[in-house]
């Protein structure tokens, strides 16, 4: 009618601008927030309690992700496409988690048993994985809850609740920690902020209309669990491959070097956010671009990845410069210098996770997800193979390398799927223009830094600075920005259709 303004409704781009960006604030704040808690806890556990600590969260990732069974991106796909599955998927994917959890507590209690008796594990590692367990009963429901709002595309509400949950955390386990409870106090800290985190998201998802329907697992739990069942082995081995080199570097090194090894995942945790929650934001575009067959799938995710590389690369370059002062500000003088060596390693691995992680998720928008476990198997049988060999005898900086590699043995089949599957591969300039502009950084990065090696806490923070410049400056010249990258920032703040 005259006279009546219709709201304009955001488009693909705001959407997935909004649904990433805010997760992706929140995050940051969450890290900032870690980063000063990283701060106290890498001081008061030390390299020893730190290896012990991340040994027991290294258990519960895997029970965890076992209980999950892929059920979050199976969720999250099937509700973006039928926003009226989502009771019924909110209730049947928690009691499928806590049914799931209750088959595995005898195998891990069996795994930690063997490990306290014949391999040196400690009591309080034990009593670790007991705390970090439990919290695994609440977040079932959490982690359906969120699994709903990402179906909605309504991430900003789980993402403020990641920040009470973070809040919580660092008040809780501070307080545990100075009194005296160290490794113990950091799990049973995990239970208390579950319990209350799980209590948030059912105000949540009320909010959106939906209810949970507690319905006794059927049919639909069935065919639910034959097809997430490939999203759990692929999740399974794709953690296995990522982190399976502290099983072998526990054995043979100890708690101090596990300690050493595992500091620079606080930093790379806080590089992985970006890709983490943009690829989740757009992966329910992805689905139903992919459920309707639209050519438009290939275009978005090539520059996808495009955006992804470009910032990915840059990062790795300014952070070889500076892991070492990230290192001792993070973690401190006991941890130098093996863990500024193996945040310079490990970084590598970085543009290929990116990579990787957005080409996983347009396989399973396709309905592949099947395909994955082929190249998950065989990344982890090389992962696995590799570490048995050389990281008893080179320790963590064999296990940084070996991380590294794995990501490209990865990326090989994944690249063999995608263009089988969706179509041609994108122009290897998506990739060549980035490297180019990045290797013009490193070089003028290190010529800065040889040039003031005089001002040893100056140089590497200059260089970086410097080579960024230099960064910006090369891609521009040779095109690395184009009409794609234009259009897709007109689109951002609403210019174009």
């Amino acid at each position: 009618m005259a006279g009546v303004k219709v709201a304009r409704q955001p488009n693909a781009v705001q959407r997935i601008a909004r649904n990433s960006a805010l997760p992706i604030a929140a995050q940051l704040l969450n890290k900032v927030v870690d980063a000063g808690f990283a701060y106290a806890v890498f001081r008061l556990l030390g390299p020893v309690g730190t290896g012990q600590y991340e040994y027991a969260v290294l258990v519960w990732l895997y029970i965890k992700t076992f209980s999950d069974f892929g059920l979050a991106v199976l969720t999250t796909r099937d509700v973006a496409r039928d926003h009226g599955l989502a009771g019924e998927y909110l209730g049947l994917a928690t009691l499928l988690r806590l049914g799931l959890w209750l088959c595995a507590v005898p195998l891990v209690g069996g795994f930690t048993f063997l490990n306290w008796r014949y391999f040196d594990l400690s009591d309080v590692t034990v009593l670790a994985i007991v705390f970090l367990l439990a919290s695994i009963v609440p977040d079932s429901y959490s982690d359906a809850a969120n699994s709903i709002c990402n179906a909605f595309e309504r991430m900003g509400g789980p993402a403020l609740l990641t920040v009470v949950k973070n809040g919580l955390k660092v008040g809780i386990g501070l307080a545990l920690l100075l009194a005296g409870w160290g490794v113990v106090g950091l799990a049973a800290t995990t239970l208390v902020t579950n319990l209350a985190t799980a209590w948030l998201f059912a105000v949540l998802v009320r909010g959106l209309g939906v209810r949970a329907r507690w319905t006794w697992p059927g049919a639909r739990a069935r065919r639910m669990l034959v097809e997430a069942w490939p999203l759990l082995l692929n999740n399974l081995l794709a953690g296995l491959f990522f982190r399976a080199d502290v099983f072998v570097l526990k054995p043979a090194q100890g708690d101090y070097a596990v300690g050493i090894y595992t500091a620079p995942y606080r930093f790379l945790n806080l590089a992985l956010l970006v890709p983490q929650y943009f690829t989740l934001a757009l992966f329910p575009h992805l689905a139903r671009l992919a459920a309707a067959r639209s050519e438009a799938l290939a275009a978005t995710y090539a520059l996808a990845l495009k955006l992804l590389l470009l910032l990915a690369l840059p990062l790795c370059v300014a952070t070889f410069f500076v892991a070492p002062d990230l290192m001792r500000f993070l973690a401190g003088e006991e941890f130098l210098p093996g863990a500024g060596t193996a945040l310079r390693l490990l970084i590598w691995f970085l543009p290929f996770s990116y990579v990787n992680g957005l080409i996983q998720y347009v396989l399973i928008a396709a309905g592949q997800q099947r395909l994955l476990t082929r190249a998950f198997a065989l990344t982890f049988g090389f992962n696995l193979l590799a570490n048995l060999l050389f990281t008893p005898r080179f320790g963590f900086v064999a296990a940084a390398l070996i991380t590294v590699a794995s990501e490209v043995v990865l990326l090989l089949p994944f690249l063999w799927f995608l263009r089988r599957q969706i179509g041609p591969l994108p122009d290897p300039a998506i990739a060549l223009r980035p490297v180019a502009a990045a290797l013009a950084m490193g070089g003028a990065g290190w010529a800065l830094y040889t040039r003031l090696h005089g001002w040893p806490a100056l140089a590497p923070w200059l260089a970086a600075l410097g080579g960024g410049l230099v960064y910006l400056i090369v891609l521009l010249l040779i095109g690395g920005i184009g009409p794609s990258e234009r259009r897709l920032a007109l689109r951002l703040i609403g210019r174009a259709a």
